[in-house]
């Protein structure tokens, strides 16, 4: 956190203390070149390898970023949307609801997880608040309260259940996900079955 009480004279200011926690991953060697079609100089800082150099730097570190959260999405607990055991279990018509929330909160209350000023935050992707407007606790709410001030203002979902919600839009959404056991990205997919997909 940012330093904002000025230091004074005679008095030591206040000491941090650090923590760590160590998560392991699997990483290879990634890389791609890029070609030009303009005369570059090698002699000095051309001004277009330059360019391209702080670009590729900056996909370096959102690759590593894009690698760790694949890590961690293996190595936290999961929870799918209906109750379903795996991913493989999901189908389609599946959305999360706020029931599948309050037993997450349950959860994080048994393993004596604290929550954030009061409530757990929910991270949530724009479809995933598309979806929750429709959610029957969502609508209850707004009957019993008798408001629909957020939802219709700005579609955000209001604090209920001891949950917070916050709309980002790095959520994972895609049906590929890392199977650490194969050591590999797998894919879910469905195929037509007269009128239903299986």
């Amino acid at each position: 956190q940012a330093h904002t009480v000025p230091l004074q004279e005679g008095v030591p200011p206040m000491t941090d203390k650090g923590s760590v926690e160590k998560y392991e991953m699997t990483a290879y060697q990634y890389g791609r070149y890029m070609e030009f079609t303009d005369k570059v100089d090698f002699k000095v800082v051309d001004p277009v390898v330059a360019h391209y150099t702080n670009e590729y730097a900056i996909v370096a570190v959102e690759t590593l970023d894009l690698l760790a959260q694949d890590m961690l999405m293996t190595c936290a607990q999961q929870y799918y949307a209906g109750g379903a055991a795996t991913q493989q279990d999901v189908k389609i018509g599946c959305i999360p609801a706020i029931a599948d929330l309050r037993l997450i909160g349950l959860s994080l209350k048994k393993a004596k997880v604290k929550p954030i000023d009061t409530t757990y935050h929910v991270l949530t992707s724009p479809e995933f608040m598309y979806d929750m407007l429709d959610d029957e606790y969502v609508q209850n709410y707004m009957k019993i309260n008798q408001t629909t001030e957020n939802v219709y203002n700005d579609g955000s979902i209001p604090n209920m259940f001891g949950f917070s919600f916050h709309e980002v839009n790095n959520c994972p959404t895609t049906s590929e996900w890392y199977d650490s056991d194969a050591s590999a990205y797998k894919c879910l997919a469905y195929k037509l079955d007269g009128e239903n997909y299986v």
